[in-house]
């Protein structure tokens, strides 16, 4: 499966255009060159780093929104937040994509430090700017962004035009279910199997179902002692708080920690009180301290 993290999203613009063989510009690489998803959250995020008092700042965002970001974020804002038990709240969406862009850059930034030696692995990145925005990610090794080669075929030529990242940034294409695939792939790229790394996946493992297992497994086959995992996921049936923990727990990772939307950590004053918090979305973190 070589897939992003939006491949399986209800969005997904299935008739992606081929890749021209001069450079994009920034203007219209969103256009070209992703799929709806991803536009919607870049606009979301846009609109937050213009907002009077943002919870973070992506630069970089505006222009990976295309065109479409702004219609598809309304029209999902709108049809979705019924079905979601958000009914009357249709800024619902935008304020998540808020809350876990800082949770995520909150977690990242307490994990890296001036003395660490952590490589950040960012699973289906899509358009994420971290290694581009994060000050924090000068003190990381490297940063490796795994997707599609549509995806990342394109961002060579947009990125770019963002100036110097952060850190050493790598992009990779490899099958995100395949651990002879992923590893050896990333290995190519520079990432040292023996050094602690956050894997980061946002927005990926509720589209994948019945694999979600095999993902874990094939994260925990490449994660060092001292490695670091924050997991973006849907609490459903087939993988809620019991079957992660389960999994998680019997490939090594420890002090699991979960959150959902709404709650003490997935809040930062933004949640809507008058709806109970959301385990549609969460976050597992954890640690893992064994080979």
């Amino acid at each position: 499966l070589k897939s992003s993290a939006y491949q399986f999203d209800p969005l997904y613009l299935s008739n992606m255009a081929s890749p021209a063989e001069e450079d994009l510009s920034a203007e219209n690489f969103a256009e070209n060159f992703t799929n709806d998803s991803a536009m919607m959250i870049a606009y979301e995020r846009a609109l937050e780093t213009e907002s009077d008092t943002p919870l973070f700042s992506d630069p970089f965002a505006r222009r990976l929104a295309g065109s479409k970001g702004a219609m598809l974020s309304e029209k999902f804002g709108q049809d979705a937040a019924a079905p979601f038990g958000f009914s009357g709240w249709p800024e619902f969406h935008k304020t998540w994509t808020v809350v876990r862009t800082r949770f995520i850059d909150d977690t990242i930034a307490n994990l890296v430090g001036p003395d660490c030696c952590l490589q950040l692995v960012n699973l289906g990145a899509g358009f994420d700017t971290r290694a581009f925005r994060l000050e924090c990610l000068q003190h990381a090794v490297a940063s490796f962004e795994v997707d599609m080669d549509v995806i990342n075929s394109s961002k060579v030529q947009v990125f770019k035009s963002f100036g110097a990242a952060k850190c050493p940034q790598h992009l990779v294409t490899a099958d995100l279910l395949n651990e002879e695939s992923l590893g050896a792939e990333l290995t190519a790229s520079g990432f040292e199997t023996d050094k602690p790394t956050i894997f980061l996946a946002e927005g990926l493992i509720m589209y994948i179902p019945t694999k979600e297992e095999q993902l874990l497994r094939v994260i925990s086959s490449l994660a060092a002692p001292g490695s670091a995992l924050i997991l973006n996921f849907m609490t459903m049936p087939a993988c809620d708080e019991a079957f992660l923990r389960t999994v998680l727990e019997r490939e090594g990772w420890t002090d699991l920690c979960f959150n959902e939307f709404g709650d003490a950590v997935l809040d930062y004053g933004r949640f809507n009180r008058a709806f109970p918090s959301s385990k549609s979305f969460s976050f597992l973190t954890c640690k893992r301290n064994t080979p």
